[in-house]
Order: C-alpha cells, then sequence, then structure tokens
C-alpha cells in the first residue's frame, strides 16, 4: 500500500466537501436548541456554540493557508466572501426583531432591542453583554438578540487573525511562523481562559480574547492539512487516497473519543460550572477529534453524515439566528416560560424560516452569479438595520408607536392617599391607635353610625362608602395597614396591629355603631379566627355585621397586566374592560368560603367578586377613560372602582349579596 498521495492528490482530497462537518454543524446546533427550549433536558447544550467555534476556525483558517500556499490571498475577497456568507441572514433576522419588537415592546425594552441591534449589526454584541449581566440570567430570557454574541467572538477573530498571519507570511516566516503565531496565540488565550475564570466569569465568557482558543484549535488542525499534508495522511494510516482504501482504526478511534467528548460535555456540562474554564476543552477537543478523523470514520460517515444530519447542519447558521430571537419573543408575550407545545411550535418554524432564508436568501447570494455591488449593497444594508437599532436607542424607544391608553399606562400613578385618609384614619406600619385621634368621622344627617374596620382593603372602599353612604350615616374609618380586624392577632412586621384592635373594640363597646364593615385582605390572614370578631361584636350590641369579600387580584398589578395585554394583542389600539387572565385564582374558592362561613355566623356577606366579575372576567376600569382603572397595584382600588363596587352594595345594608361568576370561578387562570 503507498505511503503518501502527492501532493495535488492530497490539495485535491482537502478541497472536497465534507458532510460529516455539516453533520457535526447539526449537532452543535441541535443540542443549542434543546438547551434553549428545554434547559432541563440537556444542561450542556450551549456547548454547540463552542463546537461552531472550532468548526469556524478549522474552514475558514483552510481557505485563507490554501490562499496563501497559492500566492493568491487577497483580504478583499476574503472579507467579500465572510460577507456575502453572514450579513443576508443576519439583516433579515435583525429586520425581523425590529418589526416585532415595534409591536410587542414596551420602551424601555425596545431601548434595549434597539441597542443590541445596532450592537449585532456591528459585531459587538459581546462586549454589550458583558457590560449589561451574564448569560444565564433570568433577564437574557427577555433579550431576543443575546445569541449574537457568539457572532461577534467570530467576526472580532477574522479582523484579527488573517491581518497577522498574512503579516507573518510576507515577512517571509511562512509555513514555521504561521504555526508558531497560532500556538502562541492559543496559548495565550486558553491560558487568559483559566486565570479569568475565577475572577469575571461574566468577561471569560464574553470576551473575545477567552476565546480565541477555541477558533485557533481549529486554525491549527487546518495548519496540519493543509501545510503537512503528506505527514498527516502517513500518521493516519493512509497510503492512499482515504477514499479508495477506507478509514484505518486510528481515524475509528478518533472519531469515537471525539464523539464520547462531545457527548460528556452536552451530560455533564451546566450552567452552575465555571464555564469556558476547563470544561471548555471537552467540547473544543472533542470537535476537534471527529474534525481530525476525516469523513469516511465510521461515525463520521454514517451519523454524522447521514442526510438528515446534512440538512441541519446546511441550514445551522440561519437557524441559529432565527431560533433564540422567536423563543424569546414567545417568552416576552407570555410573560412566562411558554408551554411545551408552543416551544416545539417555536423551533419548527425556527426550521421553516432558516430553510427559506438558506434557499431563496442565502445560496443566490453566496453562489449565484458574480456581481461588485452585492457586497457594498450588503454593508449599506446592515448598517442602515444598524442606525435603525441605533435611532430606537436614542430615542428612548420611540413611545409614539404605542397606542395612546399604553402611553398612559406607563406613566401611570395613583396618589391613593387622600381617599384612603392615610395618616388619620388609615394608618401606616410606625402609627398606633392615638393617631386616631386625628380622624374625623364623616357626618351625616343621621346621627347612626356606620364603621369601617380593616386594613388597606378595608381603606380602599372608604371613597365608595362615603360617597354612597355618607349623606345620611355618620361614617367612621378605623383602618391600619396590614392589620386585619381580628382582635388578639398578632402580626410580625405590624407591631401595633393588636393595640390598634384592642382600641377600636374598645371604642364600638362605648359607641355602639349600627353597622360595622369589615374588610380585609381576607387570603393573608388566619380569617378562621374572625368568629371572635363576630362574637365580640354581637357583644357589644352591634345589630348588623357586614364582611366583604376579597376583590380581585392581578399578577404584577393591574396597570402591568394592561401593557401586557398589549403585547398579546398589539394590532388591537383599545384595551379591553374586562380579563379573565392574570387573576389571582385562588380568591375564587375563599370566596366562597367566606360566605359560607359569614351564613353560617349570620353576618351579610357581599362578594365583591361577584359585582367586579362575570363569565367574561373581571373589570379593568370602571368607565371609558383608561385612566380610570379598577386598581392601581396588585388589587388596592381606585377612588373610581370603590365607588362603582360600593354603589352596587344594597341600600340597606343587610341583603346577602353573593354572586361569584362560577364560570370564571371554574377557568380563570392562576
Amino acid at each position: 500500500m503507498p505511503t503518501s498521495l502527492t501532493q495535488q492528490q492530497t490539495h485535491n482530497v482537502r478541497l472536497a466537501y465534507r458532510p460529516d462537518i455539516d453533520g457535526l454543524r447539526a449537532v452543535a446546533i441541535l443540542a443549542v436548541l434543546v438547551f434553549h427550549a428545554f434547559p432541563d433536558h440537556l444542561p450542556g447544550g450551549f456547548i454547540g456554540v463552542d463546537i461552531f467555534f472550532v468548526i469556524s476556525g478549522f474552514l475558514i483558517s483552510s481557505i485563507i493557508f490554501r490562499s496563501l500556499q497559492r500566492d493568491d490571498f487577497s483580504f478583499t475577497e476574503f472579507y467579500a466572501h465572510r460577507i456575502k456568507r453572514i450579513f443576508p441572514a443576519l439583516i433579515v433576522v435583525l429586520l425581523a426583531c425590529y418589526a416585532a419588537g415595534w409591536f410587542v415592546l414596551l420602551p424601555e425594552e425596545f431601548k434595549q432591542l434597539g441597542k443590541h441591534i445596532a450592537a449585532g449589526s456591528g459585531f459587538i454584541q459581546n462586549i454589550v453583554l458583558w457590560s449589561e449581566a451574564g448569560y444565564f440570567d433570568t433577564a437574557s430570557e427577555l433579550k431576543p438578540l443575546t445569541h449574537l454574541w457568539s457572532l461577534a467572538i467570530e467576526e472580532q477573530f477574522y479582523l484579527i487573525f488573517p491581518l497577522l498571519i498574512w503579516g507573518v507570511w510576507r515577512l517571509g516566516f511562512k509555513v514555521a511562523g504561521i504555526f508558531v503565531l497560532g500556538l502562541v496565540l492559543a496559548t495565550m488565550s486558553f491560558g487568559s481562559n483559566l486565570l479569568g475564570i475565577q475572577a469575571d466569569p461574566v468577561g471569560t465568557f464574553f470576551l473575545p480574547h477567552t476565546r480565541f482558543w477555541e477558533l485557533l484549535a481549529g486554525s491549527l488542525l487546518a495548519y496540519v492539512q493543509v501545510f503537512k499534508s503528506n505527514r498527516f495522511v502517513a500518521w493516519l494510516g493512509q497510503g492512499a487516497a482515504p477514499a479508495a482504501v477506507g478509514p484505518t482504526k486510528r481515524q475509528h478511534l478518533l472519531s469515537i473519543c471525539g464523539f464520547l467528548l462531545v457527548a460528556i460535555g452536552l451530560l455533564t456540562i451546566h450552567e452552575g460550572r465555571l464555564f469556558p474554564g476547563w470544561w471548555a476543552l471537552l467540547p473544543v477537543a472533542g470537535a476537534f477529534l471527529l474534525l481530525l478523523a476525516g469523513p469516511h470514520a465510521w461515525i463520521n460517515r454514517r451519523i454524522l453524515g447521514n442526510r438528515f444530519m446534512v440538512f441541519i447542519g446546511l441550514i445551522s447558521y440561519p437557524l441559529y439566528l432565527w431560533h433564540w430571537p422567536i423563543l424569546s419573543f414567545a417568552r416576552i408575550v407570555s410573560l412566562e416560560t411558554p408551554p411545551i407545545l408552543v416551544r416545539l411550535g417555536a423551533l419548527l418554524l425556527s426550521v421553516l424560516l432558516s430553510w427559506l432564508t438558506y434557499r431563496l436568501l442565502e445560496r443566490p447570494l453566496r453562489f449565484g452569479r458574480a456581481a461588485r455591488g452585492k457586497t457594498a449593497a450588503l454593508c449599506i444594508i446592515l448598517a442602515g438595520v444598524g442606525y435603525a437599532g441605533y435611532h430606537a436607542y436614542l430615542h428612548d424607544g420611540l413611545p409614539l408607536r404605542l397606542p395612546s391608553e399604553a402611553r398612559e399606562l406607563l406613566v401611570y400613578q395613583y396618589d391613593y392617599k387622600n381617599g384612603y385618609q392615610e395618616g388619620t384614619c388609615f394608618l401606616r406600619p410606625e402609627q398606633d391607635q392615638r393617631a386616631f385621634d386625628n380622624c374625623a368621622d364623616t357626618a351625616g344627617t343621621d346621627k347612626r353610625i356606620m364603621l369601617l374596620w380593616g386594613d388597606s382593603h378595608a381603606a380602599h372602599l372608604y371613597p365608595g362608602v362615603q360617597a354612597k353612604y355618607g349623606g345620611s350615616w355618620t361614617i367612621r374609618q378605623r383602618t391600619a395597614s396590614g392589620c386585619p380586624p381580628i382582635p388578639g392577632m398578632d402580626i410580625a412586621d405590624r407591631i401595633h396591629c393588636k393595640g390598634i384592635n384592642t382600641s377600636v373594640l374598645d371604642e364600638i363597646k362605648t359607641e355602639v355603631p349600627e353597622i360595622v364593615v369589615l374588610a380585609a385582605a381576607w387570603s393573608e390572614y388566619d380569617w378562621n379566627r374572625l368568629g371572635n370578631t363576630v362574637q365580640a361584636l354581637r357583644l357589644y350590641g352591634v345589630s348588623r355585621i357586614v364582611m366583604v369579600g376579597p376583590v380581585p387580584q392581578w399578577q404584577d398589578g393591574l396597570p402591568k397586566q394592561l401593557l401586557q395585554e398589549f403585547r398579546s394583542n398589539p394590532l388591537e389600539k383599545v384595551l379591553p374592560k374586562r380579563m379573565p387572565s392574570a387573576l389571582n385564582k385562588s380568591l375564587f374558592e375563599l370566596d366562597r368560603k367566606l360566605a359560607a362561613f359569614a351564613s353560617s355566623a349570620g353576618v351579610t356577606y357581599i362578594s365583591a367578586l361577584g359585582i367586579l366579575c362575570d363569565d367574561n372576567g373581571c373589570l379593568t376600569r370602571v368607565g371609558d377613560e383608561p385612566g380610570e382603572l379598577t386598581a392601581w397595584d396588585y388589587g388596592h382600588l381606585t377612588a373610581a372602582a370603590s365607588q362603582y363596587l360600593v354603589s352596587r352594595f344594597p341600600k340597606e345594608l343587610g341583603i346577602h349579596v353573593n354572586a361569584t361568576p362560577p364560570a370564571l370561578a371554574r377557568n380563570t387562570p392562576g
């Protein structure tokens, strides 16, 4: 068996298309996709990016080395090729993100997206993300262009490395100089990675000098295959063309070892590891060995070279660009991790868009008829996209693009203090019962007293009670923050609560109001002790006891939920008057339990949920003006909502009102 190939034979073999490299790209992108969509199922999937780095370093360095070998290397041609390879899909994805963000992102979010579009266009996204936060923090899920950090690393490498090796070559150091340069740079970069991983793990993850060694690993392999091809073929044990004699045992062993290293990395590396550090050697060495083994080793030929893997590899670049923005926008719109089916749908959509991008955009521009204007046009378009993003960043996310209702919600503020009579009739946590001395009753024509007792959820009823009953009744408010109308209850962060309730009971014993209205955020307390309150009131001669049930509570607050509704329906210019979503579902069951308690205790019960909600949802505003919200936070009523609610109380308090909408109580999402 011949021991070597001629140089021309070797050169031709090395230029041949290797389907296994596209298969290795498929391994990398599939790992990234699974990690981003289902992180618990493949915790080390993010190392797919490191595999990409090695592949990129190998392929691009091979192109450069061959050009130097033929003495026809051209920076113009090299960067024109990079531009036609990278820019088309990137431009389309950036424009799609800008368009999606225009409709669904709030100004601060669109401002950040604009910054990231500009950074992505300028290939400095890794630097921007390093200045903001880490790759694995929760906020990264809400950044549709987080993934462009790796593209930035690659392009920064290809701005520096070709210039250095061209300089070494021109200075006459030729092949030996390139090897020494590559080895020194790789050693320095890997050392920087090890030194920085403890002191600055975020910087080590994102910054180019701690990542270049991964691309240089591929470059060194390219060096061996291009400049030391005869020795390389002999080392593999092939004395003739590999296709003719088949793979050697050494190639099989290299392939198996590489495959195992990648698999171990995928299964053992996770977000808790200091990465890259030493851990990055697993994917880098694994990819290196798989590339070294060549296309004819069994794993490379049968697994990496099968048609499905090759197809995924061919669209891997647009697939990498598309998948994360789609997953991220799904997360943004849903305000939580989307359901499994949504994430699967996002991945399928990514594959479809990637295939269309590859067939309709990438291939025609890369391999179609040559045109001098292509490269310049792509540069101008990408610069324009970057400027559009920068413009959005400079102008605070372009808030005028939002409907007027959404803009009002963005600046929504509500001053509850006067309506709740804070500081005199609604006590702050640091105030004790003596502050009630400054609380004036609302004197009506009738001297009968209606006393409102409870925490802030009683205080927010005061505007409505005063409006409906204040003309005839004397309204007295005895409310305190975080202090339910349950005598003897200790509240950890409300040290005056017990004294306040004792004082209120003493006042009731002396004044004997005809009606006592009890209200509180019942879900926060042991409401089963309300029997003690009712017993004391009856003992002191109170003839009518009224208990008001919980009001709707909105996750993250009603103003934010209405803005979220704008995200979900960006083409709808009028925000809904009722919403069935984002409600605290448990309150409907609590409402029924409280109603049953009140009935057994002979207490009048008023279901606020029954008044404010129906089967279509709970009220978000009480008038046609967007500013008339029912709640200014998670569940405290505005004055307008208080008046709306109490206006639907019976004229003579004593009629049982319990009308919780059964369908909503069953179906409201938690």
